[in-house]
């Protein structure tokens, strides 16, 4: 979005009116930059799930190996560096509404947690099924809360600061 400066444009030698008219043009929101600004949310949405779903298979074996505080760090580093991802993606979308910012504020830790509930529960499965590993199991909803909380936390800064 552009910004009019009007001190400049007074200085240049323009009327209120037309640096009112500027300011309107300048500022105003287009249906295709919305469009396109939410296609690029929910896509963005859609490829960090998939990115979130990828993190959560590969941390299975070091759920089966790992203590329960190492475990809780690797996860929330993960979880953190995939959220700082979305976060980025989303920073510079211009065209979206408060309502869309709230939506994925909702969504993002909800399938942050499900997804890493969901690998606790395997990686304990395994865990009981494998007669040579010693690792106790996990709580899978700590491990869910740790990884939802590292997830989302790098995008509500960002809202937050901005």
């Amino acid at each position: 979005m552009h910004t009019v400066n009007k001190k400049a444009l007074k200085a240049k030698g323009w009327g209120k009116r037309e640096i009112s008219k500027a300011h309107s043009i300048l500022s105003k929101k287009t249906d295709h930059g919305r469009h396109f600004s939410k296609i690029i949310l929910w896509t963005s949405l859609l490829v960090v799930t998939m990115g979130s779903v990828l993190v959560s298979v590969a941390l299975i074996p070091f759920l089966i190996v790992l203590t329960p505080v190492l475990l809780y760090i690797t996860v929330g580093i993960l979880a953190g560096m995939l959220g700082f991802l979305y976060s980025h993606i989303t920073r510079d979308i211009g065209y979206l509404d408060k309502k869309h910012h709230i939506s994925a504020a909702i969504l993002l830790p909800v399938i942050a947690f499900v997804n890493a509930l969901t690998m606790a529960m395997v990686a304990n499965k395994i865990i009981a099924d494998l007669p040579f590993v010693s690792t106790m199991p996990h709580n899978p909803i700590m491990i869910g809360i740790v990884f939802a909380f590292a997830f989302i936390l790098p995008y509500v800064e960002q809202r937050v600061r901005n």
